[in-house]
């Protein structure tokens, strides 16, 4: 397109040259009582004058222009740089539990758009540990305003937020609602079950308990700690060994090899009567599971089982004692003696375990002993003992 200005300029200067050159020509202005005469030639130098002066102006405009494009990202660099700062000081604030400057410092890096959302749900944080439950809802749904793909961030923190203030009606429902939108999250059927627990709503932690362990929302070792908790709620409300037998039949193989749910099982059926049936769980639990955590499960056990305490007698005279903590050991047969009301022997166990790795629950035991045989002065001071 310039090139066909340039080339129609030039035909037009070379047919107007002579007829400048023969003829000035003759230009006539008046505007508002005012004239202006001048040659055509005199005219045209004005224009371009007035042309090259306008490029002057416009081109010292865009130096001028570009000078405070500079200094705007000058200010800018530097709000970044606050932001930066704002946002490490506020995240050391709210790890001292300064919870206040926290929020304060991160709602002030917020202009920030590439950090906004982190800042609003970090403040939101700050805000519920604060306890400013308004404060928090407003960082949230900013967060979620300005990065819908926040949401499941921001429910996660809201439901803690209800659940820290003892409102776990609205941390379930919050919970509840994610999980509909979510089906498949682990975060959040971890939040759920959490709070299942702590509200002590076992149906409801039952019904999800498959969906959990499909989505592998837990390690096994936690899972496993659910399980054993359900388990236990379910063996307190039964009244009869036949109950206890029929869900042990129900266990899954892989869980009855844990000692921690086969204990449970052992002891509920010891309470209701069941020795022998306990006795038999508890001695096929040492052979197919960890010595030292069915020590730990028979030490638990307050009924006495005589089979069990004999075959304590026979590892504490045998050499496979060594395949086991003898501390461990010590303990099961002192309690086991104890429950048995043989205290002589009791005492002598559990003396033997605080040779070798001392606990305070020890001699409080020694001090019941004591106590059955009418030694006051013996309880008391082991009692002493006990509390350091």
């Amino acid at each position: 397109m310039k090139k066909i200005l340039l080339c129609l300029l030039f035909c037009a200067a070379v047919i107007m040259a002579p007829q400048v050159v023969d003829n000035h020509g003759y230009v006539f202005i008046s505007v508002a009582g005012y004239t202006i005469e001048t040659s055509l030639l005199v005219a045209l130098i004005i224009v371009l004058a007035a042309y090259v002066l306008l490029a002057v102006i416009f081109r010292i405009l865009a130096r001028i222009f570009s000078a405070h494009t500079s200094i705007s990202a000058f200010f800018g660099r530097r709000r970044e740089e606050s932001a930066r700062e704002n946002l490490y000081f506020g995240l050391i604030a709210l790890l001292e539990h300064r919870y206040e400057e926290a929020q304060h410092l991160l709602i002030s890096c917020t202009h920030s758009r590439h950090r906004s959302v982190a800042s609003y749900i970090i403040a939101a944080e700050a805000a519920a540990k604060n306890g400013d439950e308004e404060a928090c809802l407003k960082n949230l749904a900013m967060a979620r305003e300005l990065e819908p793909r926040s949401d499941l961030a921001c429910s996660l923190l809201e439901s803690g937020m209800y659940a820290r203030f003892g409102r776990y009606e609205k941390a379930v429902a919050v919970l509840e609602g994610a999980a509909e939108v979510y089906p498949y999250h682990p975060a959040v059927y971890r939040s759920l079950a959490d709070l299942y627990l702590v509200r002590g709503d076992y149906d409801e932690l039952r019904d999800i308990l498959p969906k959990i362990r499909n989505i592998r929302a837990f390690h096994y070792d936690d899972f496993l700690k659910i399980q054993l908790t359900l388990y236990r709620h379910d063996l307190e409300a039964m009244d009869s060994g036949e109950k206890v037998l029929e869900l042990w039949s129900q266990v899954h193989r892989s869980f009855r090899k844990e000692p921690g749910i086969r204990g449970a099982f052992a002891r509920r059926l010891a309470v209701l009567g069941k020795i022998r049936e306990a006795e038999d769980l508890l001695q096929e639990g040492f052979r197919k599971a960890d010595t030292d955590s069915m020590l730990d499960e028979v030490s638990a056990c307050e009924v006495s089982l005589p089979a069990i305490r004999n075959y304590l007698v026979l590892m504490e005279g045998n050499a496979t004692k060594k395949s086991c903590r003898p501390e461990k050991l010590y303990r099961a047969l002192a309690n086991q003696f104890l429950a048995a009301s043989d205290y002589a022997a009791s005492i002598e166990r559990f003396r033997k375990a605080i040779a070798i790795a001392p606990e305070n629950d020890d001699y409080i035991k020694i001090s019941r002993c004591y106590e059955a045989e009418r030694l006051f002065e013996k309880a008391s001071l082991n009692l002493k003992k006990a509390a350091g």
